[in-house]
């Protein structure tokens, strides 16, 4: 029931406020991250992005290269491999012919269905290991989003998380420690304008980098 001006001066501010802070996916991550907020209704700014968050959670694991599960999978199937390539040459003649002629000289004692169990065996035995196609960290995510608790405090979090969302413990440690704001660099210029007054311009770049530390620290040194 608001009037066409309202309506506007929305969509202006609206506007401005996207020019001004722009949502990017590194943004949201970090809005996902903290899990007290994953109840709050996002879909304009995932409909603006033309994604949703798994995706979003999902390309800055992979932007950020944490991968912990695959790189355990890898050594574990090259442990498998391994452990099966090392009983194949020690129990299994490398040689065809070799095996062939002591497999007739050893079995020819043997009926019919017992070697074919003991083929069934042998193929059981030596057949690789199948790996699962459930990814993992699709799983994790997807776990963690599905998650309604209330949260105070989103490091302690992380940190008593960190065998239940080991990849995504990771990213947050990454994309939480980006500062939020741009406050600690304006504050730097305005406090360099103070410094750089018009009386004082030919200070060098060391002089003015030497004061903002004991400005900084002044709370330091009158404990000194």
């Amino acid at each position: 029931m608001e009037s066409l001006v309202i309506q506007e001066l929305k969509t202006l501010l609206s506007t401005n406020l996207d020019k001004r802070f722009p949502v990017i996916p590194l943004t949201i991550c970090a809005f996902l991250l903290d899990p007290s907020q994953l109840k709050i209704d996002i879909d304009r700014y995932l409909v603006q992005n033309q994604t949703t968050k798994e995706l979003i959670l999902f390309s800055m694991l992979k932007q950020f290269k944490i991968n912990h599960a695959s790189q355990v999978r890898e050594i574990q199937n090259i442990s498998t491999l391994s452990t099966s390539s090392s009983a194949t040459t020690t129990s299994i003649p490398t040689s065809p012919s070799l095996m062939k002629r002591n497999l007739s000289v050893e079995f020819s004692h043997v009926s019919t269905p017992n070697l074919k169990k003991l083929r069934e065996n042998l193929i059981q035995k030596h057949a690789p290991t199948p790996v699962s196609n459930a990814d993992p960290v699709v799983d994790e995510i997807q776990n963690y989003l599905k998650l309604d608790v209330g949260c105070d405090d989103v490091f302690k979090f992380w940190q008593t998380s960190s065998n239940t969302y080991p990849h995504l413990r990771s990213l947050a440690q990454i994309v939480l420690a980006i500062p939020a704001t741009s406050i600690p660099s304006e504050q730097v210029f305005s406090i360099t304008g103070l410094i750089m007054n018009a009386k004082r311009t030919m200070l060098s770049p060391a002089n003015v980098g030497r004061i903002h530390v004991i400005h900084h620290n002044y709370d330091l040194l009158k404990k000194i």
